[in-house]
């Protein structure tokens, strides 16, 4: 995946001249709707891939980041906000505690609107309440409350 994120995603986070920027939404607010819609196909794919990517826990929150960026601003394609829903589904149905990345999928989850994720979402919930029970304490990290927090203010945003 990093080879995609190098050839299309990597060259709109450079294009920007400014020093003091956002990372993400300057260059690609500015630059992606300047490409042509096969090269939009093939950013928004690199995205994807790289958003769902398990090798590159960096590369993936920064593609999950943009793609929100991009949906929440009404400039991605159609075919990312499919792409990018089906994705977060399949991670939270095959959600793991240890993975790095899942409160960023939770929390993209509500960027979506996916109140579908809503059931997910709540054994996440159940699932880091029984470690914190049974005194599972050395899961319980920052990370963990992180999550556990991201997990009850999506519900609560799902469930309006």
């Amino acid at each position: 995946m990093n080879k995609q994120w190098e050839k299309h995603i990597q060259p709109i986070l450079d294009s920007h001249e400014w020093h003091n920027f956002s990372w993400v939404w300057d260059p690609f607010i500015r630059n992606y709707k300047k490409h042509s819609s096969s090269q939009c196909r093939k950013i928004d794919e690199a995205l994807v891939d790289c958003a769902f990517d398990p090798a590159s826990d960096e590369l993936a929150i920064k593609a999950v980041g943009i793609a929100e960026m991009l949906h929440s601003t009404g400039i991605s394609s159609r075919w990312l906000s499919i792409m990018m829903r089906r994705g977060l589904k399949d991670q939270l149905a095959n959600f793991t505690i240890e993975d790095n990345k899942s409160r960023y999928y939770v929390s993209a989850c509500v960027m979506y609107e996916l109140k579908s994720t809503i059931p997910d979402i709540k054994s996440i919930i159940e699932s880091l309440e029984a470690d914190q029970s049974n005194s599972n304490l050395e899961k319980a990290n920052d990370s963990y409350f992180s999550l556990l927090n991201t997990c009850y203010r999506a519900l609560s945003e799902l469930n309006d």
